[in-house]
Formats: C-alpha cells, structure tokens, sequence
C-alpha cells in the first residue's frame, strides 16, 4: 500500500469518527430538545406564575439590616431548626408557623428575608409563593397548589422524575390546562413524599379570592400532607389574618403576631437611611424632630414611613404639617394622596381611568398594554394611527410617574398598585370619594376594561388572520384575546357590554378573536366551551332580547358559523373555505349535533384528498374528525372503514 493509499485510508476513518460524533451530539442535542419542550410544556399545563420577578423587586427595598429581630426570635428558631414529632400537637414546637401582621407592617419583605436566610443555610428545598390580588395565577388557593407543584419541578433535586410524573398526568388528562384540582392534590402529594428536607412560605393568604370555608378545608388538606412528611416538611403562613380567622382548628400551627413594637427599631432604621439619602430631608434644621414624629406616627406600618417620606421628598407635605398633624394610617395616606393628584395632577381623568383598567386588569399590564389601553379610551380607532415611534413605553411610564407611589413599575417592565391594601381603600364603599374621577366600584372598572377590549380588538387591522411576527406588534392584542371574557363577565347586569358583544360577535373581527385563541394561544376547544359556560350564566341577566341571550350563550357555534358564511363566496376548493367547514363541522360535534358535523367532515375530507393528498397532515385531521363523528354515532363499520 503506498503512502498516499494509508494516508487517505487515516483521513476517511478521521472523517467517519467525526460523522458518529456528529450524530452523537445531534442525537443528544434533539433529545435535551424534547426534554426541554415537555419542560415548557408542563409548566404550561400547571399554568405557574413567576415570583422570581416579585423577590427581586422584594430585595431591592430591603434596607439592610432589618428584619433581624424576627430572624433571631425563638418561634422562628423552633420553627426552622428543630426536629418535631408529626403525632405531637404542642403550640411550642411546631412544623406550622402563622405569621400575622397588619397591612403595610413589611409581611412580604420579612418572607424575602427568611427564604434568604433558608437558603443561606442550605440543606433543604425552599419553596415560596406569593399571592397577589391582582393577578388571575395567583389569587387562588388553587394556584397556590398549581406553583408549589412547579416549585417542586424547579429547584428539587428530583425534578426529571417530577417532570415525567407531571407529564404523564397532563398525558391522561389529555387538557391543555390541569382541570382537575383531584389530579393536582395527588401530585402534590406523591412528588412531596419523595421529597427530603422542605422549607415552604406562603406569603398573602389572604389575597386569595376564596371563601372561609374554602380557606379553611385547603389549609386542612395542606397541613396534613405536610405533617406526613414531618420532620422534613416545614411551612411558614403570612397573612393579614389571624390563625382564629382561618377557621383551621388544627393544632399544629404556632402562631406569631407582629406587633408595632416589633417592628419599631426597623421602621427608625429605615426612616433614618431614607431622610440621610434624601438632598431635601438630610439638611433639614427639623431633621430630628421628623425622624421621631415618623416613628412615633408609624404604628407599626413601615409601608406608611415609606410613603410619608415620598411625599415629604418631593414637597407634597410640609414638614411643619406632619410635624403637627400627619395622616393617621393608610387610608388617611391613600386619601392624602389621591386629594393631592385630583388637585394638581395633569389630566386627572386619565389618571383616573389609568387606575380604573390596573385595577380590573386580571395580571399586570405592562407600560406598552397600558398606553394602548388609555389611547383607547381616549378615542383611538385603528392602531395605524397610534404613534410607536420611539419608546413603546414612555406613555405607560409617564402616567405611572403622575400617580407615584400609588404605581409602581415592575423590573419586568409591569405596572402593580403599591399595596393590596390600596385596592381595598379604592372599591370601599366606607370612604368618601376624595373627587368623583376616583369613586370606583369593581364592575365598573371591569364593564371600562371589557369596552378597551372590545373596540380594540374591533379594529380593521384584526379583520384577517396574524403571524407571529404581525401579533407582536399589537402590544394589546394578546391580552384582550385571552381576557374578553374575563372581564365581560364581571360587570354585573350591564346591557351595555351585551349588546357591544353581540356587535363585536357579528364582525368579521369577532371570528378572528376566536381564530387566534385557538391557534395563536392554544386555548382548547374545551377551556374555550368554560368561556361560553361563563357568557351563558352572565347573558341571562344581561342581555335585552332572547336573540342576544342566544348569540352570547352560543358565541363557539355562531362565530363559527359567521366564518363559515364569510368564506361561502370562494371557490370550493379554497383552502380557507374547507378551514371554516372543518371549523363549524368540529364545532357541531364539540355540541353533539354528530349528523350536522358528518355531512360537513365528508365534504372536507373528499376535497383535501384531492387537492392536498390523502398524506397531508390537515387530510389525516379531517379524516381523524370524520372517525369521531362516526364514533359518536355507533357507526363501528365506518370507524373501522
């Protein structure tokens, strides 16, 4: 063999060894690829939240050096280090500790403060919650179960184990979204039991939307799948409410109150390090006077000695008036505030009605969803007129700036209401209304949401079909698609939002909203059927005329129809006519009318076998269809045929 034959012989084995290489890594990339959408997918099927966001912004205010006390007080250190018996029921030593604190007292900096101190230690898997009133996943005592399960999935060493366990339920559950509370409790259940040593803290309980009796029956539940796992199992309750409120008699839980005098040093510690970083306070001759005027006022509120030196730093207040006669609490605050903006503010119904859709909003809306909104409201008619030259979000930012600090901006670039307990002060009906642009009631608020919703989704822009890139654009688009009936459906008896649906629902725009829930947002034939069971129960009581009560209660199979008669025109072979007939036939059969669903499936399935092939994928769908009707039909020999 001649040198050049071993030569080329050495390079054709080099290159063969790289190729099994090659498709070594390809064959390990397309599997973490799989693993990693069945990830995704699973979190999606639990619906979770993030909370990583709300810790963040939850650390960026913690002043440091506060929240001490608590972190060495002996409950805490019982609570967190020693080892207790599951069949004991002594209050001393507990596996269950209530924290109780009023509103604005620092709850959720404190829970902030102990999952950092948990992690400190190590050992353990920390699990945390935060409940927000004014986000749909999680201000519900089931999505407190939904994020524990992700929790799981995310930070406990056995998460691929967790993941094929939560895959194979969402598999036989066969939902989009986990419907099932029964499957979720079992889940939880099996993957805790797996678990070593956890660490959990519910911060928020109660802005929960939930009833005592509710409240009360998934604390049970939660206490005793916890207390099976003891000693490894611990959980930390915070919560406005006290352990008597709950109406959860169980004896395992170790209360603890904050109290003002506990919080007295934090709230001086504080106050200090604001008035020393303010160019206004520092100098000021009644610096020491004010310090202690703010402590001595603050009744134990450090959410309240926030906000009086916001004031205070940007003039609002003078020194001399809280020196003599400061607000009392957080009502009086909230009050000060909204007379100050009703007063001086620029534009004071657009702040008004900026408060209006953050408050009915089911998440956060961001700076670009907010602007938009508000263009809306203010006549905005076609999104090409809108002006997003520019920062997107400068609008959002600037109106969240005007009503500072009942706003806040989010690092995830969302807009919050500062406390819950403003929420409260806002739809009470106790208070007098500082100025009628701020007199709210939470129908209101939704009916001004839905009518946003509603007009901008009539918009000629959403008459055809989007890709992805187009949705992106319509920074409003994705949350009025998912969130019409949300808010429709929380105005109480309003004729008005019924007969503006009933519009919307005869616009070729009312078809393309259900076109892009299903095949933009994955929303499923059955969670779409949930919504029409939501608009059926609210029609009745809202709408003027049995025809209206019919459109809304039945809007799956009236748009679907609307679709069908607009794409009629087209040739027969046209592929978005066969999508409208595939479309009404699937939706005859979702409502059981099987013969209806039959004739228009066999056309359907006739046509795409002659102009797309009996292989392509919308051809085998059809023909998929097709079975089911015959299915459902006892047709066995058709089925089988």
């Amino acid at each position: 063999m001649s040198p050049f034959d071993t030569k080329f012989r050495s390079i054709l084995k080099r290159i063969e060894d790289y190729e099994r290489y090659v498709e070594k890594d390809k064959s390990l990339l397309e599997s973490e690829a799989r693993k990693t959408q069945q990830e995704y997918e699973n979190g999606v099927w639990l619906k979770h939240a993030d909370f990583g966001t709300h810790l963040h912004k939850l650390r960026q205010v913690h002043i440091s050096g506060t929240c001490q006390w608590f972190l060495k007080c002996q409950p805490y250190l019982e609570w967190r280090d020693t080892v207790s018996n599951s069949s004991a029921s002594s209050a001393s030593t507990s596996n269950f500790l209530w924290i109780q604190g009023k509103p604005g007292c620092g709850k959720s900096v404190l829970a902030s403060e102990i999952i950092r101190d948990l992690h400190s230690l190590g050992g353990s898997v920390v699990l945390y919650i935060f409940c927000k009133h004014d986000d749909e996943a999680k201000n519900t005592l089931e999505s407190i179960l939904r994020n524990l399960i992700f929790e799981m999935l995310e930070w406990s060493p056995l998460r691929q184990a967790f993941h094929r366990l939560v895959l194979n339920a969402r598999l036989n559950e066969k939902a989009q979204y986990a419907q099932s509370i029964e499957i979720l409790w079992n889940l939880f259940t099996e993957m805790i039991d797996k678990m070593d040593v956890i660490h959990c803290i519910i911060d928020g309980l109660d802005e929960c939307q939930s009833s005592e009796s509710e409240r009360a029956f998934f604390l049970s539940r939660l206490v005793k799948i916890f207390n099976q796992r003891a000693p490894d199992a611990k959980l930390v309750l915070i919560s406005q409410l006290r352990l008597s409120e709950s109406k959860d008699n169980s004896s395992f839980w170790m209360e603890f109150s904050i109290e003002p005098s506990s919080v007295r040093d934090d709230i001086e510690l504080l106050a200090t390090t604001q008035i020393e970083s303010s160019k206004v306070l520092k100098t000021h001759p009644e610096k020491a006077n004010l310090l202690k005027q703010l402590v001595l006022r603050s009744n134990g509120m450090i959410l309240w000695t926030k906000l009086m030196i916001k004031e205070l730093e940007a003039g609002h207040w003078n020194i001399q008036d809280v020196l003599e006669k400061p607000p009392e609490g957080l009502l009086e605050m909230w009050q000060s505030v909204l007379q100050r903006i009703s007063h001086y503010g620029l534009g004071t119904e657009k702040l008004s009605r900026t408060l209006q859709l953050i408050l009915a909003a089911a998440r956060p809306l961001s700076h670009e969803e907010l602007a938009l909104s508000l263009a809306v409201v203010q006549g905005l008619r076609q999104h090409e007129d809108y002006d997003t030259r520019g920062d997107a979000t400068a609008e959002g930012r600037l109106v969240v700036q005007e009503l500072s600090p009942l706003l806040v901006s989010m690092p995830d670039n969302t807009v919050q209401l500062s406390h819950s307990s403003l929420k409260d002060y806002l739809f009470s009906q106790g208070v007098l209304p500082v100025s009628r642009y701020f007199n709210f009631n939470e129908q209101d608020s939704h009916a001004q949401m839905s009518i946003v919703l509603i007009n901008y989704m009539s918009f000629q822009s959403f008459q055809a079909g989007l890709n992805e890139q187009l949705q992106s654009k319509y920074f409003l688009l994705e949350y009025a698609t998912r969130w019409l009936v949300y808010h429709s459906t929380r105005t109480g008896v309003s004729t008005q939002i019924a007969e503006r649906l009933v519009l919307f629902f005869g616009l070729v725009q009312g078809w393309t909203w259900l076109q892009r829930l299903s095949d933009a947002y994955n929303i499923s034939f059955g969670h779409q059927q949930l919504l029409q069971s939501d608009m059926a129960s609210w029609a009745q009581w809202s709408c003027s005329s049995d025809q209206s009560v019919y459109t809304i209660s039945n809007f799956l199979l009236v748009l679907a129809q609307k679709r069908y008669e607009t794409m009629k025109s087209l040739p027969n072979d046209d592929l978005l006519l066969l999508d409208s007939m595939d479309n009404l036939g699937t939706t005859f059969g979702y409502l059981g009318r099987d013969k209806e669903a039959e004739d228009l499936q066999m056309q359907v399935v006739e046509i795409r076998k002659r102009v797309l092939g009996a292989e392509h994928s919308d051809t085998l769908n059809s023909i998929q269809n097709l079975s089911m009707s015959f299915h459902k039909q006892g047709d066995t020999r058709r089925v089988r045929s």
